[in-house]
């Protein structure tokens, strides 16, 4: 089954921030960064239907503690994915999709999201691209790894231009050929 896009919908910023303030309810104490990123932050971008955002941290330790503090709503930790100074983490609701992610402040994966926003929110040109893009990738019924794949050249021509060096592009470019599999907790401590 190939990957769900739709057109901007001006609901997601309103989502986002019922997110943000679940989250803050509980972890305000250890950090009130949290960043809509993602397709869906970027007003007009075609996107799949799933709000991501990060929630941003210094230390490893804070991303312990984020981790625990969202358990009694329900939230699953999923691993790093193979993303260095990003965890995963889930909720199992089937209504309210969306990827929360605990970012260290100076990572790749998280400078990653913020670049490519504020890019595309300043350049139209490259926002209209990337939507066409996208837009013809789900059209040919391909499942996530290779939508994922199909977009890596288009991002890494614009993180370029930015403070990306050659090591964090080609990390980004291996993380989104390769198919992922998650490290055990036990793995990275």
């Amino acid at each position: 089954m190939g990957i769900e896009i739709t057109e901007y919908q001006k609901d997601w910023p309103k989502k986002f921030e019922l997110l943000k303030n679940r989250f803050l309810a509980l972890i305000s104490h250890i950090t009130t960064r949290i960043e809509h990123v993602g397709s869906t932050s970027v007003e007009g971008l075609w996107a799949k239907p799933v709000i991501d955002l990060d929630i941003v941290v210094e230390t490893m330790e804070e991303t312990w503690a984020v981790i625990e503090a969202l358990k009694p709503l329900g939230y699953v930790f999923r691993e790093d994915l193979h993303i260095d100074g990003r965890e995963a983490i889930r909720h199992p609701d089937p209504e309210f999709l969306h990827n929360p992610y605990v970012c260290l402040a100076q990572s790749a994966a998280f400078l990653n999201h913020i670049y490519l926003r504020e890019h595309l929110r300043a350049h139209a040109k490259d926002l209209k691209l990337y939507s066409d893009l996208k837009r013809r990738l789900a059209d040919e019924g391909l499942g996530i790894e290779e939508y994922t794949e199909g977009k890596t050249d288009f991002i890494l021509d614009i993180l370029s231009r930015y403070e990306f060096g050659n090591e964090d592009l080609n990390s980004i470019r291996e993380i989104n050929r390769t198919k992922r599999t998650c490290r055990t907790l036990s793995e990275k401590k």
